[in-house]
């Protein structure tokens, strides 16, 4: 199995990547202007709302917002040329279940938000993350059923679509709960409120119900019961691959945590079993160079687990230990050719182990997070493994041939851990995802001659170096 990136990323030093045999090195020069702000709020559990869950109105928005998309497919002229037109039969008895062949974009990155704004329209009409994953289901499935009914069914949307879509959706579901947590007073406010924060907000305002109390309010202003962590940064420095000539990079970042189960990393001592996704984070990074712009995506949520901790005040900050270990569903997407070659990834995780061990004292820090899932999706094909099909004799996978992707499966398993010491902090870590394609389920797969056999390793090493001046947001 060929290796097919490897990267050293260190924050105020060097980064390097491999593709296929030819390497690429970074000096990321990450400035000390990130702002930040990290928050433990109140441990005790939001009071119940007055309201029950409502069943019917989510029902309805998702009819109305799967109306207002089958407009645009049947308007769209180019929609035309997807049209298989399977018999009924073919479609219910899996004869007609296959892979699509649309672009990367479209099958890893707005498949799962569409699953993700089904799944929060439920959740903020306070139904449990179990039936919202079944309501952003339902949709999928009533979209490739009963609107696209004159295609074959698509297998990746039909998995991908609520699976990637259920920790995007989480998350910002409670950010909305988060931002909706106090009456706007800003403009910034009701800005927020009534954009991130709708389907929260929005829903309460209809129901007529306030916020959940809480007495402690944090730096940005809120008194949200949710433990809250935001960071967002900007880094610069030179990519160069070897033997080449060097060229500017710029690297923006953001990157928040939002936990629901009372008393998280306050100063208290228990364990409690949790079981309704309540540790949730997304990660955000933009990157540019003359090779192109990109992004990478990350989003995860732990579903059910236990949380253990014994921590206590020392100065002005707690001490002591934590561990939370649980089932977590990820979802990722990367488009960056910032390096100098094609790294495309787009991946559900599900199911994954996920433990995060932690330990503080007065001055000192230290963290190690444990992931390990299985996966699905696609992902670029740029190594030695795509000699393979360039040198075909007959035509292989549509999307390989269109798209130079394909889809596949495999496991993905990372470690990254972190050590401070007052306001200084080192963080490193390793990741590994070992892919194989799926044969026989292209979307033309009678007409494909030599369905050639995909396999891939991704590798990422990354390090970096975190400086937070004292009595500042800034990291």
């Amino acid at each position: 199995m060929p290796l097919r990136a490897a990267s050293c990323r260190i924050g105020l030093a060097i980064a390097r990547r491999a593709s296929a045999g030819a390497g690429t090195a970074t000096l990321l020069l990450a400035l000390p202007a990130v702002a930040a702000a990290e928050t433990a709020q109140e441990s005790a559990r939001a009071a119940p709302e007055t309201a029950p869950p409502n069943y019917l109105r989510p029902a309805f928005e998702t009819a109305l917002g799967l109306a207002a998309a089958s407009v645009w497919y049947w308007v769209d002229d180019r929609n035309v040329f997807d049209w298989d037109r399977p018999s009924l039969e073919q479609r219910l008895n899996g004869e007609a279940w296959r892979f699509d062949n649309n672009t990367f974009a479209l099958n890893f990155l707005w498949h799962p938000l569409a699953g993700g704004g089904l799944y929060v329209l439920a959740r903020g009409n306070r139904l449990s993350v179990p039936v919202s994953f079944l309501y952003s289901l339902a949709g999928s499935t009533l979209w490739e059923y009963v609107i696209e009914f004159k295609e074959k069914v698509s297998i990746n949307d039909m998995l991908i679509t609520p699976i990637a879509g259920l920790p995007l959706g989480e998350f910002f579901h409670k950010l909305a709960e988060y931002l909706s947590s106090v009456p706007p007073r800003t403009a910034a406010q009701h800005a927020l409120v009534w954009s991130l924060g709708l389907s929260v907000h929005g829903h309460r305002s209809l129901d007529g119900i306030e916020p959940a109390p809480a007495s402690r309010v944090d730096r940005l202003g809120y008194a949200s019961p949710l433990f809250s962590r935001f960071s967002f940064y900007y880094g610069f420095g030179q990519t160069a691959r070897f033997g080449s000539a060097a060229s500017s990079t710029h690297v923006i970042g953001a990157r928040g945590k939002l936990v629901s189960l009372p008393g998280y990393l306050t100063p208290d001592s228990f364990g409690r079993w949790f079981h309704r996704a309540d540790v949730t984070t997304l990660e955000l990074e933009l990157g540019a160079s003359e090779h192109g712009v990109g992004g990478d995506l990350f989003s995860e949520a732990i579903v059910g687990g236990y949380h253990a901790q014994s921590l206590a005040f020392s100065g002005e900050r707690p001490s002591g230990a934590f561990a939370t270990t649980g089932v977590a569903v990820a979802y990722r997407y990367r488009d960056d050719p910032s390096f100098g070659f094609d790294d495309r990834q787009g991946f559900m995780h599900a199911p994954g182990l996920a433990v995060d061990l932690g330990a503080a004292g007065r001055r000192r820090h230290a963290r190690l997070e444990l992931r390990s899932y299985l996966s699905f999706g696609g992902m670029s094909n740029t190594t030695r493994s795509a000699a393979a099909w360039e040198a075909r004799e007959g035509r292989t996978k549509t999307v390989l041939e269109r798209w130079g992707y394909s889809f596949g499966y495999g496991s993905t398993s990372s470690a990254q851990a972190s050590l401070g010491l007052g306001s200084f902090e080192l963080r490193g870590g390793v990741g590994v995802t070992a892919y194989r394609s799926i044969q026989g389920l292209d979307r033309t797969q009678e007409n494909v001659e030599e369905d050639v056999v995909v396999t891939e390793l991704a590798r990422d090493y990354t390090a970096s170096a975190w400086l937070a001046p004292p009595a500042t947001p800034l990291k």
